[in-house]
């Protein structure tokens, strides 16, 4: 036999999951009359329009003076860029730079702290009526209350950072607690399914362990899981402080003076290229967030290699 009828019959013997395959066919035909239901017509689109659109932007995204010098060197263009990107700064770039990310820093420490008191209660090993035990007649009323934690970090992070903050502004103000609780009650929500997912999946050895030496679920959290997983745990939380990083920048849309604030402002005056300056912003202080959580994940990966 050669080698390509091997590869043909191991082909025809792989598993199939038709799961997979019934759910690859639902989504092409949701597409299909997603498409042909006429919310997607490219036809009606005015493509010259768009095109002036753009030359638009492209003009108008350039830093003020620039434009105010059209014809200037390109030597004269780079001094009179920097000049204006120092005042940009100056004026209100960095202190809605530092503002976004102390922003960002405060929401998820309080969404790990969070996260790592209601994860014990949320965990199905923890609640289970005898946990590690199996057989052992347990509590029958702590799988209820693992239930109903369990539907609140849903709820927590079913609900959109934007939306609990337009709710909080509404009795806080529009300052930062707004913007830190949702960040941190969305975020709490996400920690905890995932921090409770960790305990549950743990090799059983040494939380079995301690239950049968007596240890009750207090000790089991504390001295079986959480010096074993919280390495894993802090990979999960810089994950998150990423991504809140870039939602503090959009929740100043709400008038909460970070980054996005002042992105809507520019974009209210139609000053295109301070709207663009605190994009830029925005882009840069993901990328912080992003190499710190990255140089964090990989010194974590290396001391448990």
């Amino acid at each position: 036999m050669t080698r390509g009828d091997e590869v043909k019959r191991l082909r025809r013997e792989r598993p199939k999951d038709h799961v997979v395959r019934w759910s690859f066919g639902i989504f092409a035909l949701l597409l299909g009359a997603a498409w042909l239901s006429g919310e997607f017509e490219v036809g009606t689109i005015d493509w010259e329009r768009r095109w002036e659109n753009c030359q638009r932007f492209l003009e108008k995204a350039q830093p003020f003076p620039v434009q105010q010098q059209p014809d200037a060197s390109w030597t004269t263009k780079g001094r009179l860029v920097w000049e204006w990107i120092g005042g940009q700064w100056q004026t209100h770039g960095r202190e809605a730079f530092v503002y976004t990310l102390g922003l960002s820093v405060v929401a998820i420490v309080l969404a790990g702290m969070g996260s790592l008191l209601s994860l014990p209660v949320a965990s199905r090993q923890l609640t289970a009526a005898s946990p590690w035990l199996p057989g052992v007649v347990g509590s029958r009323w702590w799988p209820w209350v693992g239930r109903g934690a369990r539907f609140l970090l849903i709820l927590a992070r079913s609900i959109p950072e934007y939306m609990i903050a337009f709710f909080l502004v509404v009795s806080l103000g529009y300052n930062a607690w707004p913007a830190v609780l949702a960040l941190a009650i969305h975020n709490a929500g996400i920690l905890g399914r995932l921090g409770s997912e960790l305990v549950d999946n743990q090799p059983r050895n040494v939380p079995g362990t301690l239950r049968e030496l007596g240890a009750g679920r207090r000790q089991v959290y504390f001295l079986g899981s959480v010096p074993s997983l919280f390495s894993r745990f802090l990979v999960f939380f810089f994950y998150r402080w990423e991504t809140c990083v870039r939602d503090a920048t959009v929740l100043g849309m709400l008038g909460i003076p970070t980054l996005g604030y002042y992105l809507l402002e520019a974009r209210a005056k139609d000053h295109l290229d301070s709207m663009l300056f605190f994009v830029l912003m925005g882009s840069v202080a993901v990328m912080m967030g992003d190499l710190v959580s990255t140089v964090v994940r990989w010194r974590l990966r290396k001391g448990e290699a």
